[in-house]
Protein backbone atom coordinates (compact mmCIF):
# COMPACT_ATOMS: atom_id res chain seq x y z
CA UNK A 1 0.00 0.00 0.00
CA UNK A 2 0.98 4.04 -0.46
CA UNK A 3 3.02 4.67 2.70
CA UNK A 4 1.19 6.31 5.17
CA UNK A 5 0.87 9.57 5.63
CA UNK A 6 0.23 9.65 9.42
CA UNK A 7 0.87 6.90 11.93
CA UNK A 8 -1.26 6.45 14.66
CA UNK A 9 -0.05 8.81 18.00
CA UNK A 10 -2.86 8.95 20.26
CA UNK A 11 -1.82 10.23 23.82
CA UNK A 12 -3.79 8.27 26.67
CA UNK A 13 -3.07 5.01 29.22
CA UNK A 14 -4.70 1.61 27.31
CA UNK A 15 -7.24 1.68 29.90
CA UNK A 16 -8.28 5.05 29.79
CA UNK A 17 -8.45 5.26 25.93
CA UNK A 18 -9.84 1.53 26.03
CA UNK A 19 -12.38 3.02 28.57
CA UNK A 20 -12.70 6.05 26.33
CA UNK A 21 -14.09 3.88 23.20
CA UNK A 22 -15.97 1.34 25.02
CA UNK A 23 -18.24 3.94 26.51
CA UNK A 24 -18.79 5.38 22.79
CA UNK A 25 -19.51 1.56 21.69
CA UNK A 26 -22.03 1.46 24.90
CA UNK A 27 -20.40 -1.23 26.03
CA UNK A 28 -18.28 0.11 29.32
CA UNK A 29 -19.79 -1.52 32.16
CA UNK A 30 -18.54 -5.12 30.30
CA UNK A 31 -14.94 -3.62 29.45
CA UNK A 32 -14.63 -1.78 32.82
CA UNK A 33 -14.08 -4.72 35.18
CA UNK A 34 -11.73 -6.15 32.49
CA UNK A 35 -9.31 -3.60 32.34
CA UNK A 36 -9.40 -3.37 36.11
CA UNK A 37 -8.36 -6.45 36.09
CA UNK A 38 -5.74 -6.20 33.72
CA UNK A 39 -6.85 -8.52 31.36
CA UNK A 40 -6.13 -6.45 28.45
CA UNK A 41 -6.87 -8.90 25.72
CA UNK A 42 -10.20 -9.90 26.62
CA UNK A 43 -11.49 -5.92 26.56
CA UNK A 44 -10.03 -5.87 23.24
CA UNK A 45 -12.38 -8.78 22.00
CA UNK A 46 -15.12 -7.10 23.37
CA UNK A 47 -14.02 -4.23 21.69
CA UNK A 48 -12.87 -5.61 18.47
CA UNK A 49 -16.51 -7.85 18.55
CA UNK A 50 -18.35 -4.17 18.93
CA UNK A 51 -16.44 -2.34 16.89
CA UNK A 52 -19.19 -3.19 13.92
CA UNK A 53 -21.10 -0.33 14.92
CA UNK A 54 -18.15 1.93 13.94
CA UNK A 55 -19.51 1.66 10.45
CA UNK A 56 -23.02 3.15 11.31
CA UNK A 57 -20.88 5.99 13.21
CA UNK A 58 -21.26 9.60 11.63
CA UNK A 59 -19.11 10.48 9.26
CA UNK A 60 -16.98 13.13 10.88
CA UNK A 61 -16.11 10.92 14.14
CA UNK A 62 -15.55 7.35 11.83
CA UNK A 63 -11.87 7.71 11.27
CA UNK A 64 -10.64 9.17 14.72
CA UNK A 65 -13.18 5.66 15.97
CA UNK A 66 -11.35 3.25 14.07
CA UNK A 67 -7.66 4.78 14.52
CA UNK A 68 -8.27 4.49 18.15
CA UNK A 69 -9.46 0.97 17.84
CA UNK A 70 -6.25 0.12 15.66
CA UNK A 71 -3.84 2.01 18.10
CA UNK A 72 -5.26 -0.15 21.10
CA UNK A 73 -4.96 -3.73 19.20
CA UNK A 74 -1.16 -2.56 18.00
CA UNK A 75 -0.43 -2.16 21.87
CA UNK A 76 -1.09 -6.34 22.14
CA UNK A 77 1.09 -9.25 21.53
CA UNK A 78 -1.52 -11.07 19.99
CA UNK A 79 -2.37 -7.72 17.35
CA UNK A 80 -3.04 -10.37 14.51
CA UNK A 81 -5.07 -11.43 16.39
CA UNK A 82 -7.63 -8.98 16.15
CA UNK A 83 -6.34 -6.89 13.07
CA UNK A 84 -8.16 -9.36 10.45
CA UNK A 85 -11.63 -8.97 12.30
CA UNK A 86 -11.28 -5.08 12.02
CA UNK A 87 -10.06 -5.01 8.21
CA UNK A 88 -13.78 -7.18 7.55
CA UNK A 89 -15.22 -4.87 9.37
CA UNK A 90 -14.31 -2.44 7.38
CA UNK A 91 -15.09 -3.53 4.20
CA UNK A 92 -19.05 -3.95 4.84
CA UNK A 93 -21.01 -0.94 4.11
CA UNK A 94 -20.30 2.04 5.78
CA UNK A 95 -23.58 2.93 6.77
CA UNK A 96 -23.32 6.42 7.47
CA UNK A 97 -21.70 7.88 4.70
CA UNK A 98 -22.55 5.42 1.53
CA UNK A 99 -20.33 7.97 -0.85
CA UNK A 100 -17.48 8.36 1.48
CA UNK A 101 -17.57 4.99 3.05
CA UNK A 102 -14.86 3.25 0.74
CA UNK A 103 -12.37 5.63 0.68
CA UNK A 104 -12.49 6.09 4.45
CA UNK A 105 -12.23 2.51 4.95
CA UNK A 106 -9.38 2.28 2.64
CA UNK A 107 -7.30 5.25 4.42
CA UNK A 108 -7.97 2.77 7.49
CA UNK A 109 -6.64 -0.22 5.96
CA UNK A 110 -3.53 1.49 4.49
CA UNK A 111 -2.99 2.83 8.01
CA UNK A 112 -3.78 -1.15 9.37
CA UNK A 113 -1.17 -2.35 6.76
CA UNK A 114 1.65 0.32 7.22
CA UNK A 115 2.13 -0.21 11.15
CA UNK A 116 2.59 -3.60 10.53
CA UNK A 117 6.43 -4.87 9.94
CA UNK A 118 6.51 -6.13 5.87
CA UNK A 119 6.98 -10.16 6.81
CA UNK A 120 3.95 -10.11 8.70
CA UNK A 121 2.03 -12.02 7.12
CA UNK A 122 -1.13 -10.32 8.44
CA UNK A 123 -0.55 -8.00 5.89
CA UNK A 124 -1.53 -10.52 3.39
CA UNK A 125 -5.24 -11.19 4.88
CA UNK A 126 -5.24 -7.11 5.42
CA UNK A 127 -4.48 -6.75 1.50
CA UNK A 128 -7.32 -9.30 0.86
CA UNK A 129 -9.70 -7.54 2.07
CA UNK A 130 -8.86 -4.16 0.20
CA UNK A 131 -8.99 -6.25 -2.78
CA UNK A 132 -12.89 -6.92 -1.36
CA UNK A 133 -13.61 -3.28 -0.73
CA UNK A 134 -12.26 -2.40 -3.83
CA UNK A 135 -14.32 -4.95 -5.66
CA UNK A 136 -17.62 -3.58 -3.68
CA UNK A 137 -16.68 -0.17 -4.57
CA UNK A 138 -15.23 -0.73 -8.24
CA UNK A 139 -12.87 1.78 -7.69
CA UNK A 140 -9.70 0.25 -9.29
CA UNK A 141 -7.67 3.02 -9.70
CA UNK A 142 -6.83 2.80 -5.69
CA UNK A 143 -5.48 -0.68 -6.53
CA UNK A 144 -3.09 -0.17 -9.78
CA UNK A 145 -0.32 1.54 -8.44
CA UNK A 146 -0.25 -1.32 -5.50
CA UNK A 147 0.05 -4.00 -8.38
CA UNK A 148 3.64 -3.21 -8.85
CA UNK A 149 4.98 -4.14 -5.59
CA UNK A 150 2.57 -7.40 -5.21
CA UNK A 151 5.45 -9.56 -6.17
CA UNK A 152 7.74 -8.10 -3.64
CA UNK A 153 4.76 -8.45 -0.88
CA UNK A 154 4.65 -12.22 -1.94
CA UNK A 155 8.04 -12.63 -0.87
CA UNK A 156 7.57 -11.06 2.47
CA UNK A 157 4.64 -12.39 3.33
CA UNK A 158 5.74 -16.47 2.20
CA UNK A 159 2.06 -17.29 1.30
CA UNK A 160 2.46 -20.52 -0.48
CA UNK A 161 1.20 -21.34 -3.87
CA UNK A 162 -2.62 -21.89 -3.13
CA UNK A 163 -2.73 -18.37 -1.23
CA UNK A 164 -0.68 -16.99 -4.10
CA UNK A 165 -3.19 -17.83 -6.99
CA UNK A 166 -6.48 -17.41 -4.63
CA UNK A 167 -4.84 -13.64 -4.64
CA UNK A 168 -4.26 -13.30 -8.31
CA UNK A 169 -7.56 -14.47 -8.85
CA UNK A 170 -9.09 -12.03 -6.43
CA UNK A 171 -7.29 -9.71 -8.16
CA UNK A 172 -8.38 -10.74 -11.82
CA UNK A 173 -11.88 -10.69 -10.71
CA UNK A 174 -11.36 -7.22 -9.61
CA UNK A 175 -10.14 -6.16 -13.07
CA UNK A 176 -12.86 -7.86 -14.52
CA UNK A 177 -15.83 -6.09 -13.10
CA UNK A 178 -13.72 -2.49 -13.68
CA UNK A 179 -13.89 -3.29 -17.32
CA UNK A 180 -9.78 -4.13 -16.73
CA UNK A 181 -9.52 -6.91 -19.46
CA UNK A 182 -5.88 -7.55 -20.20
CA UNK A 183 -5.03 -7.12 -16.41
CA UNK A 184 -7.66 -10.03 -15.61
CA UNK A 185 -6.42 -11.81 -18.13
CA UNK A 186 -2.81 -11.37 -17.15
CA UNK A 187 -3.64 -12.37 -13.03
CA UNK A 188 -5.35 -15.58 -14.35
CA UNK A 189 -2.09 -16.76 -16.46
CA UNK A 190 -0.47 -15.60 -13.14
CA UNK A 191 -2.94 -17.71 -11.14
CA UNK A 192 -1.96 -21.23 -13.74
CA UNK A 193 1.28 -20.46 -12.99
CA UNK A 194 1.17 -21.17 -9.33
CA UNK A 195 0.36 -24.99 -10.33
CA UNK A 196 3.65 -27.41 -10.29
CA UNK A 197 4.22 -28.55 -13.65
CA UNK A 198 5.31 -31.57 -12.62
CA UNK A 199 2.02 -32.36 -10.59
CA UNK A 200 -0.63 -34.39 -12.53
CA UNK A 201 -3.01 -34.54 -10.31
CA UNK A 202 -2.70 -30.72 -9.83
CA UNK A 203 -2.47 -29.63 -13.31
CA UNK A 204 -5.38 -31.61 -14.17
CA UNK A 205 -7.63 -30.87 -10.67
CA UNK A 206 -11.36 -29.16 -11.03
CA UNK A 207 -9.74 -25.98 -9.81
CA UNK A 208 -6.89 -26.19 -12.45
CA UNK A 209 -9.59 -26.81 -15.21
CA UNK A 210 -11.76 -23.72 -14.02
CA UNK A 211 -9.01 -21.44 -14.16
CA UNK A 212 -7.40 -22.85 -17.85
CA UNK A 213 -11.22 -22.63 -19.55
CA UNK A 214 -11.34 -18.96 -18.22
CA UNK A 215 -8.12 -18.09 -19.27
CA UNK A 216 -8.90 -19.46 -22.58
CA UNK A 217 -12.04 -18.02 -22.82
CA UNK A 218 -11.11 -14.88 -22.21
CA UNK A 219 -8.47 -14.81 -24.76
CA UNK A 220 -10.41 -16.11 -27.66
CA UNK A 221 -13.29 -13.30 -26.91
CA UNK A 222 -10.60 -10.83 -26.72
CA UNK A 223 -10.23 -7.93 -29.25
CA UNK A 224 -6.67 -7.57 -28.91
CA UNK A 225 -5.18 -10.80 -27.90
CA UNK A 226 -3.77 -12.42 -31.03
CA UNK A 227 -0.68 -14.64 -29.80
CA UNK A 228 -2.09 -18.01 -28.11
CA UNK A 229 1.33 -19.51 -27.12
CA UNK A 230 1.20 -17.76 -23.57
CA UNK A 231 -1.66 -20.18 -23.30
CA UNK A 232 -0.31 -23.35 -25.00
CA UNK A 233 3.07 -22.94 -23.13
CA UNK A 234 1.03 -23.55 -19.27
CA UNK A 235 1.06 -27.15 -18.45
CA UNK A 236 -2.26 -27.40 -16.73
CA UNK A 237 -4.00 -25.76 -19.96
CA UNK A 238 -1.39 -28.43 -22.16
CA UNK A 239 -4.08 -30.57 -19.38
CA UNK A 240 -7.39 -29.86 -21.22
CA UNK A 241 -6.28 -31.85 -24.02
CA UNK A 242 -7.71 -35.17 -21.58
CA UNK A 243 -10.72 -33.10 -19.63
CA UNK A 244 -12.14 -31.00 -22.33
CA UNK A 245 -10.57 -31.65 -25.75
CA UNK A 246 -12.75 -29.96 -27.63
CA UNK A 247 -11.53 -26.60 -25.98
CA UNK A 248 -7.76 -27.86 -26.32
CA UNK A 249 -8.45 -28.37 -30.40
CA UNK A 250 -9.81 -24.74 -30.34
CA UNK A 251 -6.93 -23.56 -29.31
CA UNK A 252 -4.67 -24.99 -31.16
CA UNK A 253 -6.34 -24.08 -34.23
CA UNK A 254 -6.33 -20.56 -33.03
CA UNK A 255 -2.57 -20.50 -32.60
CA UNK A 256 -1.69 -22.11 -35.37
CA UNK A 257 -3.84 -19.37 -37.33
CA UNK A 258 -5.56 -21.14 -39.60
CA UNK A 259 -9.37 -20.38 -40.98
CA UNK A 260 -9.61 -23.27 -43.10
CA UNK A 261 -8.90 -26.02 -39.67
CA UNK A 262 -11.90 -23.63 -37.53
CA UNK A 263 -14.26 -24.31 -40.77
CA UNK A 264 -13.49 -27.87 -40.36
CA UNK A 265 -13.76 -27.37 -36.38
CA UNK A 266 -17.58 -25.74 -37.08
CA UNK A 267 -18.38 -28.61 -38.97
CA UNK A 268 -16.93 -31.41 -36.83
CA UNK A 269 -18.54 -29.90 -33.68
CA UNK A 270 -21.82 -27.91 -34.83
CA UNK A 271 -22.99 -25.84 -32.34
CA UNK A 272 -20.04 -26.38 -29.80
CA UNK A 273 -19.54 -22.63 -30.17
CA UNK A 274 -23.06 -21.44 -29.58
CA UNK A 275 -23.61 -23.85 -26.74
CA UNK A 276 -20.39 -22.29 -24.65
CA UNK A 277 -21.32 -18.72 -25.86
CA UNK A 278 -18.25 -18.25 -27.46
CA UNK A 279 -19.76 -15.45 -30.11
CA UNK A 280 -18.60 -16.62 -33.33
CA UNK A 281 -18.74 -13.14 -34.80
CA UNK A 282 -15.63 -12.57 -32.49
CA UNK A 283 -14.09 -15.70 -33.13
CA UNK A 284 -14.06 -15.54 -37.55
CA UNK A 285 -16.12 -12.36 -38.24
CA UNK A 286 -17.05 -12.50 -42.24
CA UNK A 287 -15.23 -9.56 -43.34
CA UNK A 288 -11.85 -10.06 -41.49
CA UNK A 289 -10.54 -11.74 -38.70
CA UNK A 290 -7.41 -10.49 -36.45
CA UNK A 291 -7.16 -14.41 -35.60
CA UNK A 292 -7.44 -16.96 -38.42
CA UNK A 293 -6.21 -16.14 -41.96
Amino acid sequence: MAPATQQVFIDGSFADLAQELAEYLQIGPEVQPLLEGNQKDEALKKLVTASTALNSSPEKEFTAAYNLLVYLCVQSPNVNMYLPRICDNLARPITSSPLNGPGLALNVMTTIFNLLQPDNDTRFHVFQAVLKLIKSSGNYEMLRPQLKKLDTWITEWQINEEDQRKLFEMISEVADDSGEEEQSYQYILKALRTFDGKDEKAISSEEAQKLSIKALRTALLSNTHFDFHDLTSLPAIQALSDSHAIYSELLEIFAEKELEDYNDFQDEHDGFVEKENLDNSKLAPQDATPYLS
